[in-house]
């Protein structure tokens, strides 16, 4: 397998992942969201044209696979994970559905962790509209762009807030932290290394 210099330093420079240092950076960006202790506004004013990533949709039907693989479908609002450019450009949409409080465990202590996105697996919106649901990144998966485009047509669907840019900011740095935070040391040691050849 031949790699060529630039592509060597590109990789070098994102893989195995961000370094320590850039993740404290950003839970530092992070932080400076919540550094009064209030909400702010997240979502634009008007929508933005088109379906983009951090778009916030309601009434999405959502497949939820059961232990057994058994699949149930549940009606739920998502957030738009993709890159808007992909979104233009593939046929599937990543989505992340969006869930309650009320119907989540979490302790009054763990409610305010996650308003603060303490949580690196869940993304809340601290907009001043104080909707108290959060998107959960473990349940990230794909759905057909097309369904999204006809249901929105149909007005079965609705984009409910589009990001404004403190929110996309802040919708970012979610997903670097939460995607490209460095792996296990021992797990790092155990993948196995490869040779490159260089193209001179």
């Amino acid at each position: 397998m031949i790699f060529d210099t630039a592509f060597i330093d590109f990789v070098t420079s994102l893989f195995p992942s961000i370094s320590p240092y850039v993740q404290e950076q950003t839970k530092h960006s992070l932080e400076q969201f919540y550094a009064q202790g209030k909400t702010f506004e997240c979502y634009n004013i008007k929508q933005l044209d088109g379906i983009c990533q951090g778009d916030i949709i309601e009434n999405v039907n959502v497949p939820i696979i059961g232990n057994d693989g058994s699949i149930n479908i549940a009606n739920r609002t998502v957030l738009i994970i993709s890159n808007s450019c992909d979104i233009e450009n593939d046929d599937y949409i990543l989505i992340a559905p969006f869930y309650s409080f009320t119907e989540s465990c979490f302790s009054k202590s763990q409610v305010i962790e996650l308003k603060n996105n303490k949580f690196f697996g869940k993304m809340y919106f601290p907009d001043v509209s104080e909707e108290e649901m959060f998107a959960d990144f473990s349940y990230i998966q794909s759905l057909p762009k097309q369904y999204f485009y006809d249901g929105i047509k149909n007005n079965t669907m609705h984009i409910k807030h589009s990001l404004n840019l403190v929110g996309f900011y802040l919708l970012l740095c979610k997903l670097t932290i939460h995607f490209m935070r460095p792996e296990d040391k021992q797990l790092q040691s155990d993948r196995e290394h490869i040779d490159f050849i260089l193209d001179e």
